[in-house]
């Protein structure tokens, strides 16, 4: 994915060192949303924007000073026995130190990060470069280490690409053979596999690669994780989600990873980022189909706010500030679990619907009562204690 934000991480380099508080109204993004479309365009768009809109919010977090070593207010805490904790490390330039602190800071409250560095292109290359930074402070941690492998192309989660690829043996080989490469290069426990919007029509092919990159990886003593889009069902019309066989990705991969996230957001109807009976409803249909040890259950580190004035993302740990700043009202929404903010700026309101140390409770909960094999985070960096404390006993 960072390939894809190469040029966008010098913009926001830019802007970061001439605007103290820049803030990114997404408004302007999203008015694709609005037009008569089938539900498979809007679906593409709405996948594309939510990781977008996510990343572009970091821009109202000042970059920070590399740190040595955790903050003297970490506290000396464990991951609970036989739980993964994987997070997202993303750095959009070279001065970018934002997940890094968070490594630096959390590590104790980690098993594993996900670097995200790399795509894959249409003839089975693997473009990008992992953060120097990244690897250094995770080593030094004694985390595994993931490679997070995209198919963003001319588009982010390029649908005509990971398609080309799939169906191109000679493609899928060449990807198989540099996957396996760059774990050894750099070390790495194994590759993070986090193709979207791939066709339901390459449900098959897509079940196959995956095997196959599961066997090389194996046969070279490295593992796979598989991203997966939420569903509470097989359902092949939904072309979002069908061309993910979860019983074939779960039975060939050591984890996979359900992005139990944005079922609302800046591109929809104003609603929880992750509602608990949502949640839970894809949790009952994954471990029908996938062991549950294997299943790290999707976390939140953001929130949504929605006004007249435009929608955007919201970092947790930047949400305290909102409600202190503009006296703003929380009500819980007993429903779905889940906080909403109410609070008025510049004579606009706006709602933020987001993850707080209850509902994160919540989310625990299912993680302990169906067994779990743990938490994928997105991202590091978006999180302050109380996130991670609550997450992590």
């Amino acid at each position: 994915m960072r390939s894809k934000f190469k040029q966008f991480g010098a913009y926001l380099l830019f802007a970061l060192l001439l605007i103290p508080a820049l803030h990114v109204y997404s408004a302007g993004t999203f008015t694709l949303h609005k037009a008569a479309t089938s539900d498979e365009r809007v679906e593409n768009v709405l996948a594309k924007d939510s990781w977008l809109s996510v990343m572009e919010q970091d821009m109202t977090v000042p970059l920070a000073p590399a740190q040595t070593k955790p903050a003297a207010t970490s506290p000396v805490q464990s991951v609970p026995a036989g739980k993964k904790v994987l997070g997202y490390y993303v750095e959009y330039s070279d001065q970018d130190r934002v997940s890094y602190n968070a490594v630096a800071n959390y590590r104790s409250m980690l098993t594993d990060v996900s670097m995200v560095a790399f795509d894959a292109t249409a003839d089975g290359q693997l473009k990008g470069t992992a953060s120097s930074h990244g690897l250094d402070i995770t080593r030094s941690g004694s985390l595994d280490l993931y490679l997070a492998v995209t198919n963003n192309g001319d588009k982010i989660f390029d649908r005509e690409l990971v398609h080309t690829l799939l169906n191109n043996k000679q493609a899928t080989d060449r990807l198989l053979t540099n996957l396996l490469s760059k774990t050894r290069e750099l070390g790495a426990t194994g590759i993070n596999l986090d193709f979207e919007n791939v066709p339901a029509s390459d449900r098959t092919v897509y079940a196959d690669f995956i095997g196959k990159l599961a066997d090389g990886l194996h046969a070279a003593g490295k593992k796979l994780i598989v991203s997966v889009p939420a569903k509470a069902a097989d359902t092949p019309a939904h072309s979002w989600t069908y061309g993910f066989d979860y019983a074939r990705i779960g039975a060939k991969s050591d984890y996979v990873q359900l992005m139990t996230y944005d079922e609302h957001g800046t591109w929809s109807a104003a609603g929880p980022v992750a509602s608990y009976p949502w949640v839970e409803s894809v949790v009952k249909y994954s471990t029908k189909v996938i062991p549950p040890q294997k299943i790290l259950l999707g976390i939140a580190s953001y929130g949504y706010e929605w006004s007249s004035a435009g929608n955007r993302a919201v970092p947790y740990k930047a949400i305290p500030d909102l409600i202190k700043t503009y006296n703003g009202t929380v009500t819980w929404d007993e429903k779905s679990k889940s906080p909403k903010l109410t609070y008025v700026k510049d004579g606009v309101t706006r709602t933020l619907w987001y993850e707080n140390d209850q509902s994160l409770k919540t989310k625990r909960g299912l993680v302990e009562a169906y067994h779990l094999g743990g938490y994928g985070v997105w991202r590091l960096g978006f999180g302050n204690q109380s996130f991670w404390n609550t997450l992590v006993k």
